[in-house]
């Protein structure tokens, strides 16, 4: 909101597809957003008018678009519906405000959108590369392209469209084009490949220039999951790259990557995602890309690479960028002093989290530094023993980097480019022969600096409480998704594994999309569940989905909890953004993958014995797993029949949003048959489970499979199976988001508390008592009387645990969605506080705007304080007082809190 007093509304944070000002969009009617800026009480939109053209001087013309005056309170969404655009169009565009008392407001600051290279013919580029190719598990050396040309006249506006096969790294006269990281990021490349487009105007100078790139082989042609190398995708990196330019003479230039292009070895000598990178200093190439290089030896022809029959895709998501840096936390300490003669160093960053290190050292000519990377220290050592990694978890994968110094007596300076890693200790050690003397390599708490990565959304959400062990819990999760949102939703991003499952992204969607604004990461991950759907006409499978996308042929059908994500997902990203199209533009798919359930099942049973379902993970990981498994105890076919309810609700919803009238018929059918099969299948006589475990009844709960009203039986099964258990949580990846929400929805939310607060295992502050800085795949990844878990899966960075937080925001916090009205065009405060939180506060930059809430508890006396946006609603319900509806604006809290507790004994 502004600092002065508001005298009508004004439209601010313009955003189109929820980018502010994007570049090389591939939509041409894109959905367009604002903020409504106006801090009287009660403020609120009664009307809107957009209008857009070419360019600023003509808007008063508005060449493209004039939406008239549209009476609504509509800010979020709105589809630009003006003349048709075409490939490379810019459009700006303005909104203008009226107010509640239909005040007409002023026009608001000018915002823009660009349109990308829409077709096939747009592209005049050639695919091109060098005959470099890696093989076993070591990739070829990444090669540097370039290309110089000339122009007459100063630059008047340049655009780069560029893609790779692997990974780019562009560079113009010397410099690096961007921020980005790891571009163009990871699809199925045999389906879709993502270009990226870049404004280089400033970049560019009359006279000599030169266009560059380095390229890795990244996940198209290097190491995935447990893979072997060059086995997806392709053999070797390749280059796509058109840069479009306007000179000042009024003419058009088009430098394209062809044959006219050179390569080179550079001094990466070889980098994978998961095995690391190696680069030797003293085969460095100066000037490689300066405008006017040097001449150097060792630059051939390019070769011509064949054309992928893959489709060029916009960007949509956010990329890889450094978003943090850390330093240690303490002086190294040395390891392992002498041991295969080298010596050692540990560096600890205090922090779990995924990147790379900045390697700052000097040294003799030809020294090289080995650097590997843990996520804890082996504490199985006695402790007059040095300290060493735990790398046991990693498997395969080996997670190394080398660099070679040139000897410059001023220092060194390295980073990888192409690879990235899971971790908090560093390990630098060099050959004995090199550390020794005086002109030794030199070390200390500078030698290291993280660099935190991750794809860079906007931090949007944020809680807090008076209980530092629940904070110490939240930001866990935070770190949790920084590390593992890395162009898919990955379950870890230490191990031989760093793939986006399914189940993981479908239970954590909602918290993710409050902690940041992962609109666009989102919308390009759904696209890879499409990617990822089998489609064989047919077939039983037809239209299920595998257990990962992008997919990697493991599992055609990935089961209960996972494929679910199809329909999960979106409609999660829906209720946060308000965002319709991305329902639209997946329904084709959820609708074929719920057919392909329903057809497949017996009334809607699912994974029934023989059925030819894959079964599924079960619960996974749950605590109550029979011995020797880690799928929890609860019925396999008991998960999927609830979860087929659970999801053709949703999509119910859905069709009824798009307005897909026969498809509520027969999805409403179809999940009313499946409740009455759920009921005879798994009620008892008395409406009890007939086999009962928390997992099993948090689902029939959550899920509303059980017949309404009639769900006491339950209710008292899920408290009896807490008590026994003393308190504790005994479900896996999907029983446990559950817990919580279900618990306080049938008025045990003191029970709620008590389990999220349990420090012992199993349970959620257990990792957190333990030192844990993000949270663990396992509820015992490490204990103190049994050390590391299982070493063939255990990571210490798999958020999937952290969706408990969604309800700490709604439940303790008390800002919760209201699905009527998504994207907090109304949201609901309903704060739940127990004898432990007393004080909470939770802050999100919505799609409506910024909301606030505050609250302490006094006594029985709860105080408090709310911002609601303008043109946004809350429903506010404290304990002790009676419910209302407030508008934007301020507002006093208050209430009255009594203590009740169901858990004693």
């Amino acid at each position: 909101m502004s600092n002065s007093k508001s005298t009508t509304s004004r439209a601010t944070r313009l955003r189109a597809n929820n980018e502010i000002s994007p570049l090389g969009i591939g939509d041409t009617q894109p959905t367009l957003s604002w903020w409504v800026d106006d801090d009287r009480r009660g403020a609120a939109q009664s009307a809107f008018q957009i209008r857009a053209a070419s360019d600023a001087s003509s808007l008063e013309k508005t060449d493209l678009w004039d939406s008239g005056k549209i009476v609504s309170d509509r800010s979020i969404g709105t589809p630009y519906a003006g003349k048709a655009l075409a490939s490379r169009q810019k459009c700006v565009w303005q909104v203008k405000l009226w107010d509640a008392a239909g005040k007409e407001g002023p026009w608001s600051d000018v915002a823009s959108f660009e349109i990308g290279l829409l077709t096939e013919k747009d592209w005049s580029a050639e695919w091109t590369g060098s005959p470099v190719m890696g093989a076993g598990q070591i990739g070829g050396v990444c090669p540097y392209l370039r290309r110089g040309f000339e122009l007459a006249s100063p630059v008047k506006s340049a655009r780069l469209y560029v893609t790779a096969l692997g990974i780019y790294e562009a560079h113009l006269n010397g410099q690096k084009i961007s921020r980005d990281l790891f571009r163009p990021g990871w699809t199925d490349y045999r389906k879709r490949l993502v270009y990226d487009v870049y404004d280089v105007t400033s970049m560019l100078q009359p006279g000599k220039n030169t266009i560059g790139a380095l390229l890795g082989d990244g996940w198209y042609c290097g190491r995935i999951a447990h893979l072997d190398r060059q086995i997806m995708y392709g053999q070797r990196p390749a280059l796509l790259a058109q840069l479009e330019i306007t000179t000042a003479d009024g003419k058009t230039h088009t430098i394209n990557s062809d044959s006219t292009w050179q390569w080179r070895p550079s001094p990466t000598l070889y980098s994978d995602m998961l095995n690391g990178e190696a680069y030797d200093a003293r085969q460095e190439v100066p000037g490689w890309c300066d405008a006017n290089p040097p001449a150097s030896d060792g630059w051939q022809p390019v070769i011509a690479v064949p054309k992928p029959a893959t489709k060029l895709v916009a960007r949509t998501a956010p990329s890889v960028r450094v978003t943090e840096e850390l330093k240690p936390i303490a002086d190294p300490m040395q390891s392992n002093k002498g041991q295969w003669g080298r010596m050692s160093w540990m560096f600890d960053l205090g922090q779990n989290f995924a990147g790379v290190i900045r390697l700052n050292v000097q040294g003799p000519a030809g020294a090289t530094v080995q650097i590997k990377y843990a996520e804890m220290l082996d504490t199985r050592l006695p402790p007059a023993k040095a300290p060493m990694l735990y790398t046991e978890n990693l498997r395969t994968a080996i997670v190394t980097d080398h660099y070679t110094l040139r000897g410059d007596p001023a220092g060194e300076t390295w980073t990888p480019r192409f690879t990235y890693h899971g971790f908090r200790y560093v390990e630098v050690s060099v050959a004995e022969r090199y550390a020794k003397g005086p002109a030794a390599m030199k070390v200390s708490r500078e030698t290291v600096t993280g660099l935190v990565m991750h794809n860079d959304m906007p931090r949007t959400g944020d809680f807090k409480c008076n209980h530092e062990l629940i904070n110490k819990l939240f930001q866990n999760t935070v770190w949790g998704q920084r590390g593992n949102f890395f162009e898919v939703p990955t379950d870890c991003p230490q191990r031989d594994e760093r793939l986006g499952w399914l189940g993981d992204a479908q239970v954590f969607a909602p918290i993710a999309s409050f902690n940041y604004d992962a609109h666009g990461f989102f919308r390009k991950w759904c696209v890879d569940l499409q990617d990822a759907q089998i489609a064989k006409p047919g077939d039983f499978h037809d239209g299920a989905m595998p257990c990962v996308a992008p997919d990697i042929d493991i599992i055609p059908d990935s089961g209960p909890g996972w494929a679910d994500a199809a329909v999960v997902v979106p409609w999660s990203v829906y209720l946060a953004t308000g965002d319709q199209k991305i329902l639209a533009d997946q329904y084709a798919s959820m609708t074929k993958w719920l057919e392909q359930q329903w057809r497949t099942s017996r009334d809607g049973l699912r994974c029934w014995a023989n059925s030819g379902h894959h079964e599924g993970f079960g619960d996974w990981l749950a605590p109550d797993s029979a011995p020797g498994t880690i799928t929890g105890g609860t019925s396999k076919p008991l998960i999927a029949t609830a979860y087929f309810i659970y999801a053709s609700g949703i999509l119910i919803d859905i069709a009824k949003l798009l307005g897909h009238e026969k498809d509520i018929e027969r999805f409403t059918g179809w999940r009313e048959t499946a409740i009455k099969t759920f009921q005879r299948e798994f009620l008892a006589a008395e409406g009890a489970l007939n086999k009962p475990s928390q997992t099993g009844c948090l689902m029939a709960l959550g899920f509303g499979v059980l017949p309404n009203g009639k769900e006491q039986p339950v209710v008292d099964q899920l408290v009896e199976l807490f008590k026994k258990a003393d308190w504790h949580l005994q479900t896996g990846f999907l029983g446990t988001p559950l817990i919580c929400p279900v618990l306080t929805q049938f008025g045990h939310a003191d029970i709620a508390h008590r389990v999220l607060m349990q420090t012992t295992y199993p349970g959620w502050l257990f990792p957190v008592t333990n030192g844990a800085t993000t949270m663990w795949e396992r509820w015992d990844s490490w204990t103190p009387d049994k050390g590391f878990g299982d070493t063939g899966m255990n990571s210490f960075n798999h958020y999937a645990y952290g969706a408990v937080c969604r309800w700490m925001v709604d439940s303790i916090a008390g800002l919760a969605i209201a699905p009527a009205k998504p994207g907090y065009k109304h949201f609901i405060v309903a704060p739940t506080p127990s004898e432990k939180i007393r004080q909470a506060s939770a802050s999100l930059d919505s799609p409506s705007g910024r909301i606030e809430i505050s609250w302490k508890l006094t006594g029985e006396e709860i105080t408090g304080e709310l911002l609601v946006p303008p043109n946004a609603t809350a429903e506010v319900k404290l304990p002790g007082a009676p419910a209302k509806t407030v508008t934007a604006g301020r507002h006093q809290l208050q209430g009255i809190w009594k203590p009740t507790s169901t858990t004693a004994g």
